[in-house]
């Protein structure tokens, strides 16, 4: 999964997750009086369980179907003008992209250098980078407070002794043996403004030197209470949870507001736990207590992952009013605190329901649910899916067409290794809205279709194109960086096409110098398959496109319509010198740990079409990347 994917999932999750805050909310507001503090503390657990776990099974009376599609294309629009299209690097106008090869004398446009470094820096900085970078930042920014908080609660634990006066002491004791809980560590300082409890494993009480000495003995056995039940209630846990979920959705201000609300709720079931295990007239004296801690402090700790007996003074008064009007929890209350739990849960830990496209949707629905505004009628034509994908180098690449469609496909919850074999019905509509292009071009929209595959008039596959060049991206606009977290080059050696070297396993080992006089001599020899061995994924994948014509997905085999290497009669290589990609004109005498060199080559050329082409000496340029530790070549051009 790509750190893209990640965010995206992560927007995806905030934006539920705010749905949820709101639900409760809405419950606290019109059902709040009449449930007991600690089940509305637990109706709170909901939300943590939707940011951690957001995507439930999927049911029709969850809330999320309200948003069905609309939130989705939030989603997925977010970046898509910015997003480089893995098969088409440069997507053009319709003229451009079906432009005859007659009057482009390339194997695979190279740009030249000038170009190269502007694609790089359209690039280095689009929309999706500076979200990620963004979130990123915030995401260091917040984890570092809480770490920055926690090594000074744990500092100050080391450098403080424990306290061993003998009332402390007792007075813990006794409060740990009427609460059933193990009695933490207690340290007294005057470098913390509030009473806290720190830890999970090993909890200690924090006690400000100023609150020992002012409040009397009776107090201070409330404050204890108060910590050691949040001990017992284990809500520290929560509370390093809640730590943990603001480091990742510091950005929704929603989340952190459901989150500080949680906090107080907190508190207030803190309290009624320590009222449940006093005597009916000790309630006043318990309330009074925090109100003198309240005026012996000038702020709260505000210290991440610790809990406090007073956390924000601004809920001083709504803690002191559910106080005095506690109450034990009753059945009615309990009950109606259930059913809304229950009823919380169904409506919003479910999931929407996604409607499986390849069972269940049409063409129009399909459409209409990826929100697809297409024109006029489709082209149709039929296409047999090939029984195996396999690509060896030197093949024709249909199985890499069929490889791309099928991580498209899946985007949409499609799998088209299940038609191997199968004749399909292709529906390839005009995008109305076409798609947006890359760095500059990104403001502008260019020709586009929709290709759906159809089987019993339900979609069996679906992906986007520019015009009918090259594939991709899904019907979500995801490309495929964004669908499997890899590079096309990275993609294809985890598919391991082209792995296969077959009897031109010996190219693995030349040297650019080497490989591009094998190229040639290969084409003169006639021994077309070697010729495409030297060639790399990205030359080999524009041939099935490049100058296609209708009823038709891709180019059926190798032609002088989408190949130069059938076009060449021969080609002699008489100089050669290579140039930095980064540094235009600039000369690289030896090659070392560059991955991508541009070459250029002096070539006695004869052509079979020769009406663009001219025969004789010429010079022509080419890209020549390394894949895995071997060299291919990218391209072959006019011009630097």
């Amino acid at each position: 999964m790509s750190y893209w994917s990640i965010f995206q999932y992560v927007i995806e999750s905030s934006l539920m997750g705010s749905a949820m805050v709101l639900l409760i909310f809405l419950v606290k507001i019109f059902a709040g009086k009449k449930i007991n503090p600690k089940v509305l503390y637990c109706i709170w657990m909901l939300l943590l369980i939707k940011l951690i776990f957001p995507f439930g099974p999927q049911s029709k009376v969850s809330i999320y179907n309200a948003f069905n599609p609309s939130y989705e294309s939030i989603i997925s629009s977010i970046g898509n003008n910015a997003s480089i299209n893995p098969v088409t690097e440069n997507p053009a106008s319709n003229e451009a992209l079906t432009k005859d090869l007659k009057t482009n004398t390339e194997i695979n446009p190279a740009p030249n250098v000038t170009k190269e470094k502007e694609t790089i820096l359209q690039h280095l900085w689009n929309y999706k980078q500076i979200f990620i970078l963004l979130w990123t930042m915030g995401m260091l920014m917040m984890a570092s407070y809480i770490l920055l908080g926690i090594y000074r609660i744990r500092h100050l634990c080391k450098i403080s002794r424990k306290s061993y006066d003998s009332i402390l002491y007792q007075l813990l004791k006794s409060c740990s043996v009427l609460l059933k809980v193990k009695a933490p560590g207690i340290i007294v300082t005057d470098k913390v403004q509030s009473p806290l409890i720190y830890g999970i494993f090993n909890p200690t009480i924090i006690l400000p030197g100023k609150i020992v000495k002012e409040l009397k003995e009776e107090e201070i056995r409330y404050i204890l209470l108060h910590e050691l039940c949040h001990v017992k209630r284990k809500d520290l846990i929560i509370i390093w949870i809640t730590s943990l979920l603001k480091i990742v959705y510091w950005f929704n201000p929603v989340i952190l507001i459901g989150l500080h609300f949680m906090s107080a709720d907190c508190e207030i079931a803190c309290d009624t736990t320590v009222l449940s295990h006093l005597n009916t007239d000790e309630s006043l004296n318990y309330g009074n207590t925090i109100i003198n801690v309240t005026k012996l402090i000038n702020n709260s700790n505000g210290i991440p992952c610790t809990a406090s007996i007073i956390e924000k003074k601004s809920q001083l008064k709504r803690r002191i009013i559910m106080i005095s009007k506690y109450g034990k929890i009753t059945k009615r209350n309990l009950i109606i605190g259930v059913l809304i739990i229950v009823i919380l849960g169904l409506i919003g830990l479910t999931g929407r329901v996604i409607k499986n496209s390849k069972a269940s949707s049409s063409q129009e629905e399909f459409l209409k649910y990826y929100n697809l505004k297409v024109k006029e009628t489709p082209e149709k034509f039929n296409i047999t899916v090939p029984k195996t994908w396999d690509v060896m180098a030197g093949d024709y690449p249909v199985g890499l067409y069929w490889e791309l469609a099928n991580e498209f496909s899946k985007d949409a919850g499609l799998d088209l290794t299940k038609l191997k074999g199968d004749t399909v019905q292709v529906w390839r509509y005009s995008l109305a809205d076409g798609l947006p292009g890359q760095g500059e071009q990104s403001i502008y929209n260019y020709p586009s279709n929709a290709v759906l595959l159809v089987s019993s008039n339900k979609v069996v596959g679906a992906w986007l194109c520019f015009n009918v060049a090259g594939i991709g991206p899904s019907v979500k606009k995801h490309y495929l960086t964004d669908i499997t977290g890899l590079t096309f080059e990275n993609w294809i050696e985890r598919k391991g096409l082209f792995s296969n070297l077959g009897d031109n396993s010996d190219l693995a080992a030349l040297s650019p110098t080497d490989l591009i006089k094998e190229h040639f001599k290969a084409i003169n020899n006639g021994n077309k398959t070697r010729a495409y061995a030297c060639l790399d994924p990205d030359a080999m994948r524009d041939s099935l496109t490049m100058n296609l014509n209708g009823n038709t997905l891709y180019n059926p085999k190798f032609s002088t319509d989408n190949s130069q290497v059938e076009n060449i009669i021969s080609a002699k290589p008489i100089a050669l010198k290579y140039l930095d990609p980064k540094e235009p004109g600039i000369e690289i005498k030896e090659i070392k740990n560059e991955t991508i060199i541009e070459a250029a080559i002096t070539l006695d050329i004869k052509w079979r079409d020769n009406f663009i082409n001219s025969n004789g000496r010429q010079v022509r340029f080419c890209f020549l990347k390394k894949h895995s530790n071997e060299w291919k070549l990218n391209g072959l051009g006019t011009g630097p």
